[in-house]
């Protein structure tokens, strides 16, 4: 998966591979300049999703809770005076 990501990045012109022809197989990738024009929009990302976390976990939590069916308790009179 990752080999792919790094691939189409370099087709995007985002990344320059760089293969060292040594054993065992060394591959260097660096940043184009079209790449790092991206280093502060990511870097705004990074900052609010840091701002966000919170809010966010809440979110997935809330939702997970959601998601998952109502717990089958046995229904024993003990079970009914705790509210089970």
């Amino acid at each position: 998966m990752l080999t792919q990501t790094l691939r189409s990045l370099e087709r995007d012109g985002l990344v320059l591979r760089k293969v060292h022809p040594v054993v065992p197989p060394k591959v260097e990738y660096s940043l184009t300049r079209l790449g790092r024009t991206l280093i502060d929009p990511l870097h705004a990302l990074c900052r609010w999703s840091e701002r966000h976390l919170p809010e966010l976990q809440e979110n997935r939590t809330r939702a997970r809770m959601l998601e998952q069916p109502p717990s089958r308790v046995a229904q024993t009179p003990r079970n009914l005076a705790l509210g089970q």
